[in-house]
């Protein structure tokens, strides 16, 4: 007997559906944020495994062309790095589509360099600075990202100002850049340092180091892989979403209520990303 798993969602009538698609079966295209292409990968192979008629697509591009293409109606399905604006979640409505959103985890951006240089730690405080190009310490450095369409990239933007940075084409090409270079700062997701399913861990361990941050709340030094999502001690955290725009109990909803269940939430957790199940509303769906 294959597990039940638990979904935070509202409801939705099953005579909405069409002959042949439900939570488990059926057909669709899922828009992914490129730099989470390994987690979500990850939970669709066990999806799959367990449901084999679930015939679910990846397309995994910059979260910038993502979002776009999702609010285009070019797929019905988008997992990205952020929840969507109220002008966006509107462009969704106005198809008389009920939007849905689940947030599913969440994850670090950590700060990396070449292991000899000298900088050890960041403050909280000088974050936009450093951002910005105008930290003392940092300035004479230079910044990488793996793409500027990327979601670290609007996240950064978003949340500290305009970022002076340079742009290394993939996380692996931004990692060798800093492994090699002692004048390189980057910013990669956390799970290219911590995930334990892949060999992205072994690899990158002594090639790299990863900046603490001192926080505001206590002023501790925190590093990208420590859990503290809970507290928000580590600053620079990011959500990930799975929108939801079939108008019906679909795949959509299928896999974002495998992703919240306690055996999705292992899965993230072991990829160095962070718990976030509610358990607010709960619908029963097995097989």
């Amino acid at each position: 007997m294959r597990f039940a798993f638990i979904v935070t969602l509202l409801f939705l009538s099953s005579c909405s559906q069409k002959e042949g698609e439900s939570l488990i079966s059926g057909d669709t295209t899922i828009l992914v944020e490129s730099s989470d292409s390994v987690a979500i990968t990850q939970q669709l192979d066990i999806f799959n495994n367990d449901y084999p008629k679930a015939g679910i697509n990846l397309s995994f591009i910059p979260e910038n062309y993502a979002i776009g293409q999702f609010l285009a109606d070019s797929a019905r399905v988008l997992i990205c790095d952020r929840n969507l604006t109220p002008e966006e979640q509107n462009s969704i409505n106005a198809r008389n589509v009920k939007l849905r959103s689940y947030l599913i985890s969440a994850k670090s951006i950590a700060i990396i360099t070449h292991p000899s240089n000298p900088l050890v730690s960041l403050n909280q405080n000088d974050l936009k600075k450093f951002i910005e190009g105008d930290l003392e310490e940092t300035e004479s450095y230079s910044l990488l990202i793996a793409d500027g369409n990327s979601s670290i990239y609007s996240y950064l933007k978003r949340t500290l100002g305009s970022p002076k940075v340079k742009r290394a084409g993939s996380e692996t090409e931004l990692i060798n850049k800093v492994a090699t270079n002692i004048n390189v700062i980057g910013l990669v997701p956390v799970d290219y340092l911590i995930d334990e399913t892949s060999n992205r861990k072994k690899k990158n361990l002594y090639r790299i180091k990863a900046i603490p941050i001192r926080s505001n709340q206590d002023q501790q030094l925190y590093s990208a892989a420590t859990p503290n999502m809970k507290g928000l001690k580590y600053p620079l955290v990011q959500e990930i979403y799975l929108h939801d725009a079939q108008g019906k109990s679909g795949l959509g909803t299928g896999l974002a209520g495998f992703m919240l269940s306690d055996r999705g939430q292992l899965i993230f957790k072991k990829m160095g990303w962070y718990a976030v199940r509610n358990r607010e509303r709960d619908i029963l769906i097995a097989n």
